[in-house]
C-alpha cells in the first residue's frame, strides 16, 4: 500500500502495544531503498488526546549527543524511547543489512 511504481516500500516492523492499544499509538518501521521510516499513528482518541496534552518540551538522552536543541512532546518522547528500545536489536541488525543510510522519524 505504501509502495509507488517506482519505489518499493516493505512494513519491516508493526506493534500495536496489544493491550496498551488504546493508551499507546501504533509503531511501525518502513523500508524504502536505502531508508528505513520509524512512525507512530496520530491522535484517533482521547487516550492519544491525554497524551497530546503533555506538551511539556523534553531532552533525550538518547540523542542529545547528536544536538543539544531537539525538543520533543513530553509524552511522546517516552512512546518513542519505550519502542525504539522495544526493538532496538532488529532495527539496528536490519539497518546494517540493508546499508541504510537514512532514518527518518515521523508520527
Amino acid at each position: 500500500m505504501l509502495s509507488t511504481k517506482d519505489m518499493k516500500t516493505e512494513l519491516f516492523i508493526h506493534d500495536n502495544h496489544g493491550d496498551f492499544f488504546d493508551a499507546t499509538p501504533p509503531f511501525g518501521v518502513f523500508i524504502s531503498g536505502k531508508t528505513m521510516i520509524l512512525g507512530w499513528r496520530g491522535t484517533s482518541g482521547l487516550a492519544d488526546g491525554l497524551n497530546d496534552a503533555a506538551a511539556s518540551p523534553q531532552s533525550s538522552l538518547a540523542w542529545r549527543k547528536h544536538c543539544k536543541s531537539i525538543k520533543a512532546q513530553g509524552a511522546m518522547t517516552s512512546i518513542v524511547h519505550n519502542d525504539i528500545a522495544n526493538h532496538e536489536k532488529a532495527i539496528i541488525k536490519k539497518a546494517k543489512e540493508l546499508g541504510i543510510t537514512e532514518i527518518i522519524t515521523t508520527g
